[in-house]
């Protein structure tokens, strides 16, 4: 989890720990001037194996980055109960799973970019590969 040392809300819990629901992951809560704390909560999930920007907040930090994500776009075995679902199964479960356990607030419409081969025009989901090609 990263935050702006300025939020008022989340900059008191910089350099603690929060636990990751579901899989009962500790996780670092880290102060980097990329969070705007303006946006949302002010307070993000840092997925540096699977996000270029939060690849380089790792980097900066260094965070571990595990990757949940199989070449096929399954879920791995760091996928606890999610494990051989496909990515969007895996995040509507992870959504139901959040309103059942009473974690969800709300959901809000979003625009951003999203990658798209240019060839087959499915998503491409950033991860770390040490592949050349």
């Amino acid at each position: 989890m990263a935050t702006h040392a300025g939020h008022e809300r989340f900059g008191r819990l910089i350099g603690r720990t929060a636990v990751l629901p579901i899989m009962a992951r500790r996780i670092p809560i880290i102060e980097d001037e990329a969070v705007d704390p303006e946006f949302g909560t002010g307070a993000v999930k840092v997925t540096p194996a699977h996000d270029l920007d939060d690849y380089e907040i790792g980097l900066r930090h260094k965070l571990d980055a595990p990757t949940v994500l199989t070449d096929t776009g399954k879920m791995n075995e760091l996928a606890g109960p999610y494990v051989g679902l496909d990515r969007y199964e895996a995040r509507d479960a992870v959504v139901r799973d959040f309103e059942r356990e009473g974690l969800l607030l709300k959901i809000e419409p979003y625009r951003h970019s999203v990658a798209h081969c240019e060839r087959c025009d499915t998503v491409v989901e950033p991860r770390i590969s040490t592949s050349g090609g």
